[in-house]
């Protein structure tokens, strides 16, 4: 399942860090991805609860110790070890950008890679004469309750790459891809009393060729960084599907856990109950299994419920229930309670045309970029909650997380008040085409075996985190990285992980022999005149998207209702995702102390 034991640490063959020209290797003793859940003590508290409230939830962010160096050869090289002194540190805040909290820069990019003002490079090589690191400590102690049990360390998003260690012991902790979590199992490293937490970011590895997305460039540790214990029983992760019957009327509830006996403790019996709950709190139904671990490290279990007449989920009417899960070991005694809301729906595929509960879809969406002005993308709940009141007020129904899995909140808020999502895997290479990318061999991924697991790695850690949310309708592959059979491969993995879901890739529209990749047409910038054509062509043809259009500045885009009125007209034309949400500037004030919002240029290096 996991490490239980300590790592034994075998360094990269070819002689370079992780970080660094290794592109097949992307995480050290990180825990497998699932479902994010913190375990509860009883039913009320898991039904009622926010994670944070729960006994076994610590939370690690606020102020740390903060060290800065301009590249890897000058950063503190024993930092993490237990005796060493960062009591004259800086402090910094945990989540946040270093590049806001005064160190280094932030600069705007758009499709070349932000390094090359100082190195030439080519990938899978990572700079190393300016690439910035940060060296992060924090201390803990767990309360008494915690001490018999395991102990996780969470990770929700930093960037770019990180290392961990645990009272001057490398965790494992290894792991690349800036935008889903990782994992770490702390237990063999804890001790009694103060422990102290050490973490070394790198502002770009060589995964850093995966992520050229057109925004703000800033690093750092900018999403929550927490520690939960789970008892020696634990449903470590979990899987809800919902399907309609033909007449779309009734719903099939399926559910499949996968329970995890940590020290493989000789259980006699146990079991798990899943309690479907009304949005009124009224339960629906109730089923209990019995579990197989005696003696066993794990068991997963599906059970199959039909659901009458359920009320239907979307975003008009974004009626959620919750699955409440109860594991019970000896004597039936509650080993823990989770809770998660879900939503009945159905996202299909009827004669090339995409429904949702038996009705024709059209996406009137928006690409959006997680952004605040004060914190870039270390947003806060109360900055997504107002994205969402104001797309819905202006009578937007869908989001692209454009181009990255965004913060686990967010879907909790789309399934909340009802948007759809394309949910779009950390990957674009868009600054390869400076480098001449015409042809299949000069792209990223492409078709080279060597970023495959790498890619692959990303889809399933999305997939995993967000597989349960009724917002999420598509998968994307990413954004503006050409074509090959890397691209295929995601595709494959993620309809064979989840056939409830079709999956989108604009990329095609550049490699045809990729085709494939995508289950929908999907283009960019493309004329009212052109869309048309495409709904007139004889034969069959794919559903068609624009995933990004209507790009405008200030008092523009006054042909706006020629594309709805063809959404409206063939039914083949599904509307599109306006790029994009809002402005990307930052907060910034003048040598006078004047404010104003900076953008592009304004803090130095190269924009294009």
């Amino acid at each position: 399942m996991f490490n239980k034991t300590k790592l034994t640490y075998t360094p990269p063959e070819n002689g370079y860090p992780e970080w660094n020209n290794n592109p097949e290797i992307f995480q050290l003793n990180r825990m497998p991805q699932h479902a994010l859940a913190i375990p509860f003590q009883d039913h009320d508290q898991a039904l009622n609860y926010h994670n944070e409230k729960s006994p076994f939830y610590k939370d690690l962010n606020g102020k740390w110790k903060f060290y800065f160096s301009e590249n890897p050869d000058q950063r503190i090289k024993d930092f993490y070890q237990h005796d060493y002194d960062v009591s004259k540190w800086d402090n910094i805040k945990v989540p946040a950008h270093w590049q806001l909290e005064g160190y280094d820069y932030p600069q705007y990019v758009n499709t070349r890679y932000p390094w090359i003002e100082h190195e030439d490079i080519q990938a899978p090589f990572a700079p190393t004469n300016y690439n910035p690191v940060g060296q992060y400590v924090t201390s803990f102690e767990l309360e008494d309750t915690w001490k018999e049990k395991p102990v996780i360390l969470h990770f929700a998003g930093v960037e770019a790459a990180f290392y961990v260690w645990l009272n001057g012991e490398l965790v494992g902790g290894y792991s690349e891809d800036t935008f889903t979590p990782a994992e770490f199992n702390l237990t063999p490293y804890l001790q009694d009393g103060k422990n102290k937490l050490a973490v070394e970011v790198y502002r770009w590895a060589d995964a850093s060729w995966l992520e050229d997305q057109d925004f703000w460039r800033m690093s750092g540790i900018f999403r929550d960084v927490y520690l939960y214990a789970i008892p020696e029983l634990h449903l470590y992760d979990h899987r809800i599907r919902t399907s309609l019957d033909e007449s779309y009327q009734n719903a099939t509830l399926e559910v499949q856990a996968y329970v995890l006996n940590y020290f493989k403790q000789s259980f006699q019996t146990s079991k798990l109950e899943i309690e479907l709950v009304s949005a009124e709190n009224q339960s629906v139904t109730k089923q209990t299994i019995e579990l197989d671990l005696y003696q066993k490290e794990s068991a997963t279990v599906t059970i199959t419920t039909n659901i009458s007449e359920p009320r239907q989920w979307s975003a008009e009417d974004p009626y959620l229930y919750t699955v409440v899960f109860t594991l019970k070991g000896e004597d039936d005694q509650i080993v823990e309670v989770f809770a998660t809301k879900i939503g009945f729906r159905q996202f299909e595929m009827i004669d090339n045309i995409m429904h949702i509960n038996g009705k024709r879809i059209i996406f009137k969406g928006t690409n959006r970029h997680e952004f605040s002005a004060d914190h870039g993308r270390a947003v806060t709940e109360q900055d997504m909650i107002d994205d969402i009141v104001l797309m819905k007020k202006y009578n937007i129904n869908a989001v692209r997380t454009s181009h990255y899995p965004n913060h686990p909140k967010w879907y909790d808020l789309c399934d909340q008040y009802g948007l759809y999502v394309i949910d779009e895997t950390n990957l674009e290479t868009h600054g390869t085409w400076r480098y001449g990318q015409q042809t299949l061999e000069n792209s990223l991924p492409g078709s080279k075996p060597e970023w495959t697991e790498n890619v692959l790695d990303r889809c399933k850690s999305m997939y995993e985190r967000d597989k349960n949310h009724p917002s999420i309708v598509i998968w994307s592959l990413g954004n503006e990285s050409f074509g090959g059979d890397n691209f295929l491969k995601m595709h494959d993995f993620y309809r064979s992980e989840d056939p409830t879901r079709l999956v989108h890739y604009e990329g095609i529209f550049h490699y045809r022999p990729s085709d494939r990749a995508s289950d929908m047409e999907s283009t960019m910038y493309r004329s009212p005149q052109e869309l048309e054509f495409y709904a007139n062509q004889p034969g069959e043809k794919k559903p068609y998207i624009l995933c990004e259009y209507s790009h405008s500045m200030g008092n523009s885009t006054g042909n706006l209702h020629k594309y709805t009125e063809l959404f409206d007209r063939y039914p083949t034309l599904q509307g599109g995702f306006i790029w994009d949400w809002k402005d990307q500037a930052l907060r910034h004030h003048t040598e006078e102390g004047t404010e104003f919002l900076a953008y592009g240029g304004d803090f130095g290096g190269i924009t294009a």
